[in-house]
């Protein structure tokens, strides 16, 4: 599968596994969707991932989501990082505040969790988790039990 950039030139998809995009980098997720294109990866530094953050990058069909910090903390029940997993969206989670410094427009490359910035095994920017749909379960449930007691 060929896709192309937005100077409409073909550019060959790297290796299986590799996620790349053009690097869309906000503090506030509300404030990124607006200049969020499909395709790109959304930068963010967002503790505690909500359903409503979550609906809007879903919508605007990112790469992947690369969050400075915990999409889910555990101290209250949050839907948004389940949401993003379930739609099929990778989010790297937890890298650092050092991914927010990457430059708005750089071309990234995510494989297994380690973020590189122009080539794959390039400068590394930063490194994080790569959340599974059964590691945001199981912290979505101790969440709601934690509300029990």
């Amino acid at each position: 599968m060929i896709r192309w950039a937005r100077r409409k030139r073909a550019i060959e998809p790297p290796e299986p596994g590799i996620i790349w995009g053009t690097a869309r980098v906000d503090h506030r997720t509300k404030n990124l969707l607006v200049r969020l294109l499909p395709g790109d990866i959304a930068a963010i530094n967002h503790e505690d991932i909500d359903r409503i953050a979550a609906e809007g990058l879903i919508q605007r069909r990112p790469a992947a989501v690369v969050n400075a910090r915990r999409s889910s903390t555990g101290r209250y029940p949050n839907l948004g990082p389940l949401l993003l997993v379930s739609a099929g969206i990778p989010v790297i989670d937890d890298v650092g505040p050092e991914v927010m410094d990457i430059p708005e427009g750089a071309t990234l490359f995510i494989e297994e969790g380690r973020i590189y910035r122009d080539e794959i095994g390039g400068m590394e920017v930063g490194k994080g988790t790569v959340l599974t749909l059964d590691a945001v379960e199981h912290t979505l449930d101790k969440a709601k039990q934690g509300i029990a007691t």
